[in-house]
């Protein structure tokens, strides 16, 4: 359902209607059930007129996260993520923050954009350390050091991969063989080819 077909709300209500399409959309989105239309734009509507700012956030970081990953449109979502994120940044809440950070350099790695994606990196592993949440800081380390290797430093990729080590249990078990795949093939490029084939036999383990 699309704003100009939503029926007549009084005018009490809308309140409540905007904050339940903003938990629905949310709930739908992390639960990767299916998202159909754009009612979370009425969300978006309401809160531009009428505050408060941080559910505004939330809903423009929504919208942009399932233009990014469902719509496969990056620059109509990176342009919403953006928007949450100036709003973000005049509020206290470090949750908000760092996913809107953590996905914006994610989409960034998606789009080889890896100086900008660099920089969203630190930043969301900076609100790990001032959060003490290590599992924001275990992400933000390997999307570090994915940056890194995709601006061909390998050396800056390396230091990463192994700071990432450091959160190995922090990561999904996916996330887990990934790194080490990934440690391995640094090494065979520093052609050390005795601790390339240790990590990535611990990668096949693992898997």
């Amino acid at each position: 359902m699309y704003l100009n077909a939503l029926p007549s709300i009084e005018e009490e209500n809308k309140g409540d209607v905007a904050y339940h399409t903003l938990l629905k959309t949310e709930i739908l989105y992390r639960t990767g059930r299916s998202i159909v239309n754009d009612s979370i734009d009425y969300s978006i509507f309401y809160y531009e007129q009428n505050g408060p700012s941080d559910k505004l956030a939330r809903a423009y970081y929504y919208k942009g996260v399932i233009q990014c990953f469902i719509r496969n449109d990056s620059k109509a979502g990176i342009t919403l993520l953006k928007k949450a994120e100036a709003i973000a940044e005049g509020l206290s809440d470090l949750a908000l923050q760092h996913k809107i950070d953590e996905s914006i350099c994610y989409v960034n790695l998606l789009n080889k954009n890896y100086a900008t994606a660099l920089v969203y990196a630190k930043r969301a592993r900076d609100l790990g350390y001032k959060a003490e949440n290590k599992q924001w800081i275990a992400y933000s380390l390997t999307y570090m050091a994915n940056a890194y290797g995709g601006l061909a430093e390998t050396d800056s990729n390396l230091i990463y991969l192994l700071k990432s080590l450091q959160y190995y249990r922090y990561l999904s078990s996916t996330n887990q063989s990934v790194l080490l795949a990934n440690i391995s093939d640094t090494y065979t490029r520093k052609k050390d080819f005795v601790k390339a084939e240790s990590y990535i036999r611990k990668a096949l383990v693992e898997n």
